[in-house]
């Protein structure tokens, strides 16, 4: 199983998601979807199955003022 890290951070209305070792972004409406989304995205760049995939979220940021709140 290969294993990778993720970033996730908010842009707009979409989760945007990070991938350092792929140098690779891919996007999720709900921040529930960013692991599937994430191996989507790898299994396709890499042409591996996407069961053989793990994601680790390293990060999650919202930066924008109107989701503060929901860091507390």
């Amino acid at each position: 199983m290969t294993m990778y890290h993720v970033d996730v951070y908010r842009d707009d209305r979409w989760w945007m998601i990070r991938i350092p070792e792929l140098d690779g972004v891919t996007q999720a409406r709900r921040l529930a979807e960013a692991p599937t989304m994430a191996r989507e995205y790898i299994a396709l760049d890499q042409n591996i199955p996407y069961d053989d995939i793990k994601v680790e979220t390293v990060s999650v940021s919202m930066e924008d003022p109107a989701f503060a709140d929901l860091l507390d």
